[in-house]
């Protein structure tokens, strides 16, 4: 007999990845596949809505997908719904009557629909935070399958073959090209040991809830160190200061104090010195800098020079191309005066980095006044990243006001 199966594991351990991938290697001339990420705000609505405009009538009550199909629901996040006044989450109790007795109520009709040939696939993170436990009589209806955090030994390899992947053509370099040999192993170590240590000293608390770090951010300083290039980057002191710019800009740049912050700083230090004895001295020397915008303004021009990222050492550099990225941003748009101070240079860079990494995004938090618009739209113009704002007018302030009393009102009467 089908049971519906759901996975549990912690944050960054793939789970959504790996089922995805799978389901996206099934026949589609026999499966249907529909995905749906439940939120706090999913309401059993939502998730009704979502399975009906994917199947078809088959019979009088009966409904299928179409083509003689199978219909494969994944729902990710399914413990986020929000806990009602009765104990209950709306959308999971109505997933439970469907996997229960094969379908649900219309609502308009309050006449029984079959729905026929679905399969269910879940995941979820262990409860804590936003997520809620669930109804063990919901639960009960699964196979429950646990993703348990990855072993230190298989990061290190799947982190070290990826940078020794990356760093093959730097072992053809004249000078050092021996020392890149095997450094991938080194980075990878080097970087799980400098997240164990933030991780068991700085816990999510109520006024720091988002110290939340996980495999993601490992992820992160690999993919960090894979913009280096034999060109730019052929000394291992420039590799070691890129690895300790990511780790700034992953890990640093979301802390809030300046005890916090003082504490990685000194962390970091001490973990790339054990690591990189011989090259820690000159890495850890001045500012890092990394960023591929040398040729930006060139490129915005029409030329086809090819961005690379390197280090630029100091602020001066950085200060003349972004004043010239500047000139020419208030040439075509309105203008802005602003004074690159080196927090500013600092804070452009931090934003230039994310815009150009896949799916890099970023929440600015600060006072009015404090640069985040007139930063964004410089760092944007020389990533050459188009911008749309929503204007917060009072017109659009009404509507979405309204349109949230009215869902406040659907939700409560439904």
């Amino acid at each position: 007999m089908y049971r519906p199966s759901i996975f549990v594991g912690d944050p960054g351990t793939s789970k959504t990845a790996t089922l995805q991938h799978y389901l996206k290697s099934l026949d589609v001339e026999k499966f249907n596949l529909l995905n749906i990420g439940f939120s706090s705000r999913t309401s059993g609505k939502d998730l009704q809505v979502n399975v009906e405009s994917n199947v078809e009538k088959r019979l009088k009550g009966t409904y299928g997908p179409p083509g003689g199909k199978k219909l494969i629901i994944f729902i990710d996040d399914i413990n986020m719904p929000i806990v009602d006044t009765y104990g209950t989450q709306q959308p999971v109790t109505l997933l439970k009557l469907f996997i229960e007795r094969g379908g649900f109520y219309d609502r308009e009709e309050l006449t029984w629909k079959n729905i026929l040939s679905t399969h269910c696939l879940a995941a979820c993170g262990p409860p804590g935070g936003a997520r809620n436990p669930m109804d063990p009589r919901f639960v009960s209806l699964f196979n429950i399958f646990n993703i348990p955090f990855p072993s230190d030994a298989s990061l290190n390899r799947i982190f070290a073959t990826i940078l020794d992947n990356h760093f093959t053509p730097f072992t053809s370099l004249p000078k050092d090209g021996d020392w890149f040999k095997g450094c991938g192993k080194i980075f990878s170590e080097c970087t799980l040991k400098l997240y164990q240590s933030l991780v068991a000293a700085m816990p999510p608390t109520p006024t720091r809830f988002h110290y939340v770090f996980n495999l993601r951010d490992l992820s992160r300083i690999s993919e960090g160190l894979c913009t280096s290039n034999p060109d730019s980057m052929a000394s291992p002191v420039t590799v070691c200061r890129l690895w300790r710019n990511e780790a700034l800009r992953v890990f640093h740049d979301r802390l809030i104090s300046k005890e916090d912050k003082d504490w990685f700083i000194k962390t970091a230090n001490e973990q790339l010195k054990k690591s990189f004895a011989g090259q820690a001295d000159a890495a850890l020397e001045g500012p890092v800098l990394f960023g591929d915008f040398r040729n930006a303004l060139a490129i915005i021009d029409g030329g086809f020079e090819a961005r690379i990222n390197e280090d630029f050492g100091g602020y001066g550099d950085v200060k003349t191309i972004f004043e010239l990225l500047l000139a020419s941003y208030n040439e075509k748009n309105k203008a802005m005066n602003l004074v690159l101070f080196d927090d500013a240079i600092e804070h452009l860079l931090r934003l230039h980095r994310l815009l150009r990494l896949p799916r890099g995004n970023a929440l600015l938090v600060g006072v009015g006044g404090s640069g985040k618009q007139s930063l964004t739209r410089l760092a944007a113009f020389a990533a050459q990243c188009v911008i749309f704002q929503v204007k917060n007018t009072y017109i659009y302030i009404y509507f979405i006001l309204g349109i949230s009393v009215y869902f406040s009102y659907v939700y409560h009467y439904q």
